[in-house]
């Protein structure tokens, strides 16, 4: 059982429950796993930063970003060894190293973005408007 403060690890070949506690302040929002690197990236969105998590060790990094996004970083995406974390507040992307955890860029990208996914032609985020019209923006790589 998970409680406060930590997050659950399911293992799904014998459906066993184990808690890691979570850093001080940490309240996590959404994960992105790369069975490749064997690393979770959890978005903290009340943070400056982000939680890289190391799978095999039960270790955490903490990323920081470098600018308070209050509700944000929200999103997260990975694509090799390059995590993309949405973050809503700030109205940007930050593009960083899964291995170092060393933040590569931010750039702006249209206010308020939420959710994101990778494709092959780039990244596209969804938002919904205060008026409840909904659209999607993508970016290519």
């Amino acid at each position: 059982m998970s409680c406060p403060g930590s997050i659950s690890i399911i293992n799904l070949t014998n459906n066993t429950v184990s808690s890691v506690a979570l850093p001080a302040g940490s309240r996590p929002h959404e994960v992105a796993i790369s069975a490749q690197a064997n690393k979770a990236v959890i978005s903290t969105p009340m943070s400056n930063g982000f939680l890289i998590f190391d799978l095999g060790t039960k270790a955490f990094k903490q990323v920081a970003t470098s600018t308070w996004n209050g509700m944000g970083p929200g999103a997260v995406a990975l694509n090799g060894n390059t995590v993309y974390i949405a973050n809503q507040m700030t109205a940007s992307v930050t593009v960083a190293d899964l291995v170092s955890g060393a933040i590569v860029k931010t750039f702006p990208v249209d206010p308020g973005p939420r959710s994101g996914t990778l494709s092959g032609t780039g990244w596209s985020s969804c938002r919904q408007r205060t008026d409840g019209a909904g659209f999607v923006f993508s970016f290519g790589g």
